[in-house]
Order: structure tokens, then sequence, then C-alpha cells
């Protein structure tokens, strides 16, 4: 009787596994993302957002890779007598969700050299 409940227990368990080695159930691996600070710098491929509204001492830079920015309905903005844009896309992609959030300050929001910059219909840039 203890041979049989392990014997299906096995047989389970190796099906379970090849469902996910097939794709058949779906799985997800989703990156924890990272809140924005005022002393955020350089940003590098992920996802970042804001909590809250916040003030940068410093442009965000964004060099390579991929970097997703949800505003979340906040502001991000530059403090004052820094004259830079923002975010500056040297490389890479930013794509920007501001579910109502805004970017505002420096001499510019957004100045892309060598990048590219996609936004959602909701942000304020």
């Amino acid at each position: 009787m203890l041979k049989n409940k392990l014997f299906s227990s096995i047989i389970a368990f190796t099906f379970v596994c090849m469902f996910f080695i097939w794709g058949v159930i779906p799985v997800k691996l989703v990156r924890a993302a990272s809140i924005i600070t005022p002393d955020s710098f350089v940003l590098t491929d992920g996802e970042y957002y804001l909590t809250h509204d916040v003030t940068l001492n410093n442009s965000l830079f964004i060099k390579d890779g991929d970097v997703k920015i949800d505003l979340n309905g906040y502001t991000l903005r530059l403090k004052d007598g820094v004259v830079d844009s923002v975010i500056c896309v040297r490389g890479g992609s930013l794509f920007l969700n501001g579910r109502g959030g805004k970017i505002s300050g420096g001499k510019g929001n957004i100045t892309i050299h060598g990048g590219n910059c996609r936004r959602d219909r909701k942000s304020v840039v």
C-alpha cells in the first residue's frame, strides 16, 4: 500500500514537471522593480517606479539595456539649480508609463543621444 502511494506521488510530480517544461502551465518569471530615490543616478536594465513625488539630486542616465519607469501617478523632477535633463538616454531604450504622473525641471525633461524612448498615452512629459 505504501509503495502504491509513493509510486503515485512520483508519477504526479513527474507530470507536473513535464507540464512546466512543455509550457502547458504558464510560468512568468518577474524581476522585482526598484524604487527611484533622490540619489538614483544610472539606471541599468530593469523596471523602476515611484512611490511618491521625487526630486532628484542629479539627472537619471540610461546607458544601455531596456529600462521601464513607472511614474505611478507621481512627479519626477530635478532639483533647482541642476542644468541638465531629468532623464538622459545614451544608448538602450526607455519606456515611460506615467499613469497620470509627470516629469519636470532641468533644461528639458528627456534627452536622447543614441537610444530610444516610448511612453504610454497618459504620461505628461
